[in-house]
């Protein structure tokens, strides 16, 4: 449980967050619509580890990936 981490510092990879939370809006992205659903999911995230007094730091890393080099471009 998230007590036991209380004052204590987390690293969170904030792209698996970001991946979850796009199942949130999952259609509003497919027909183009505008939505901020990946991001209020994170911040929900966030919102719950500082509830319970751990101080989050979202990484935002990873090597390149050969399959992701051209979205990576853009």
């Amino acid at each position: 449980h998230l007590d036991g981490l209380s004052g204590k510092t987390v690293a969170v990879d904030a792209y698996s967050w970001l991946h979850k939370g796009v199942f949130n809006c999952a259609p509003d992205l497919f027909h183009g619509r505008p939505t901020t659903g990946y991001v209020d999911f994170c911040l929900g995230k966030i919102r719950l580890l500082l509830h319970y007094r751990v101080t989050p730091i979202l990484v935002f890393d990873g090597g390149p990936l050969p399959a992701k080099r051209a979205k990576e471009g853009e």
